[in-house]
């Protein structure tokens, strides 16, 4: 049997907020190394400040961000990213109606803020508590409002970049991941400059042939189905 990486989430666990508390004291302390500032305009009256910080250890640099949220001047939110800067910060107008920021705090898993209630939602897989275990990385997220699906670009650490597609309809819901390769011949996509989606049709640019590959939302929502077939719903859901 081929093996089952546990992607329920470990976010409200006793085991990860105990890890989280003692990694913040140690990655952000009176020796960590302020290296630099960086503000980003989110749209809509939003932006953000991250202070990023080195700490050495030995030979390794291991990085940290403080990531403080502002609307209209005034700062409403701040959070921590821990063993990575912020990899990405995205304000995603929901066909819900409501905004939400989809920001990540660790190297793995997700974060999500709906904006009009402040109420937060972090997602952080089970699998990353085991020691050595890798999940993907998510990079940056491209969402489509017609059928709700979000598409995230990144990786396994140390391996090409790729895409997967996930039902973003509950922002606050896990959900499995359906990763583009296993549907398409084709799996090492440009870096994302822009949109990728045609309509419902997900698309991307093929780095090495600059082929243009495009997965069928019929093929792709087919595929995300099969997921709930093939995988008890309660391996993702806590």
């Amino acid at each position: 049997m081929d093996y089952k990486m546990d992607m329920r989430n470990a976010a409200y666990t006793y085991e990860y907020l105990k890890y989280r508390k003692e990694k913040e004291v140690e990655l952000f302390n009176v020796h960590s190394i302020h290296d630099d500032t960086i503000k980003k305009d989110l749209g809509d009256g939003y932006y953000y400040f991250e202070e990023e910080f080195n700490n050495i250890k030995g030979n390794a640099h291991i990085s940290a961000s403080k990531v403080k949220v502002f609307f209209d001047n005034k700062q409403i939110y701040e959070f921590k990213c821990l063993y990575e800067n912020l990899l990405f910060c995205q304000l995603i107008k929901h066909s819900n109606g409501k905004k939400y920021l989809m920001f990540n705090r660790e190297l793995y898993g997700y974060s999500v803020l709906e904006l009009d209630t402040m109420k937060e939602f972090h997602y952080y897989p089970k699998e990353n508590m085991k020691e050595g275990r890798e999940t993907f990385i998510w990079t940056d997220v491209f969402y489509n409002p017609n059928n709700n699906f979000m598409a995230g670009f990144g990786c396994y650490w140390g391996s090409p970049y790729f895409y997967i597609l996930i039902d973003f309809s509950d922002p606050f819901k896990v959900v499995p991941y359906l990763e583009t390769c296993s549907i398409s011949n084709e799996n090492d996509p440009e870096d994302p400059n822009g949109e990728c989606w045609v309509g419902n049709d997900f698309v991307f640019l093929e780095q090495k042939t600059k082929n243009i590959i495009t997965i069928k939302e019929q093929q792709y929502l087919s595929e995300y189905n099969k997921l709930f077939i093939d995988y008890d719903i309660n391996f993702y859901m806590e």
